[in-house]
């Protein structure tokens, strides 16, 4: 039997229905190894931040990085990641000096800062000074979080001004700076180590090992009211 010709506008639409269906398993698939690469690195970290575990966040590895991500061009994976995603994969560096912008960033982001000279020139000398000045870093070296140890060096020290950028908050970046600035302190036999939580702030604190201190206010010289 003989076969009728084949339309060649039906071949044209067939080509086109196949490389559309190409196209869609290839954004799906890219998609979700955005997704379930995230999920990955929040269950590595979660897993990683028991108390007193002195162990590094986890992330995925480089193979499953580079599984995940082949399906999309970098500049697109990155832009998609940003807006929707925002990665974890942040270094934590002890610093004796940074950006003066990049700080005074991280200090109105908190709503801590109050413009003037005199402030600006106060940072570097605070960092300096500070028994441990801690950042976090983006992959392009800007620092997107940071908190700093105030101590003797040797009996009691304070935790202060933990401040994280918006865009890398809800992540455990915050976190994983208090309990990297305590095992700094712990490391130095610092065994007194207190902070000033803020409200609703308090199940985080505990689940590192720190607990309110019962029938104590703090105060601040100047504060009224």
């Amino acid at each position: 039997m003989r076969r009728p010709a084949k339309n060649p506008c039906s071949a044209i639409r067939d080509q086109l229905g196949a490389r559309c269906q190409g196209f869609y398993w290839t954004a799906l698939s890219a998609l979700t190894g955005l997704v379930f690469g995230n999920i990955w690195g929040v269950q590595n970290m979660v897993a990683n931040l028991r108390i007193g575990h002195p162990g590094p966040v986890l992330a995925p590895t480089s193979a499953q990085k580079r599984s995940l991500n082949s399906s999309l061009p970098l500049s697109i994976l990155d832009g998609f990641r940003e807006r929707f995603f925002m990665t974890t994969e942040l270094e934590y560096q002890v610093v004796t000096t940074a950006p003066v912008e990049e700080i005074v960033a991280l200090y109105k982001a908190g709503g801590w800062w109050q413009e003037s000279p005199a402030n600006r020139s106060r940072i570097e000398p605070m960092i300096r000074g500070s028994f441990c000045f801690m950042v976090a870093r983006a992959s392009n070296g800007r620092i997107v979080a940071m908190g700093r140890v105030i101590s003797d060096g040797a009996s009691d020290a304070y935790i202060q001004d933990v401040v994280v950028l918006p865009p890398y908050r809800r992540q455990g970046v915050g976190r994983e700076l208090i309990r990297r600035l305590t095992l700094f302190c712990v490391e130095h036999e610092i065994d007194w180590i207190g902070l000033v939580a803020e409200p609703g702030t308090l199940a985080i604190y505990e689940s590192l090992g720190y607990g309110a201190l019962e029938g104590y206010q703090p105060m601040l010289y100047g504060k009224r009211g």
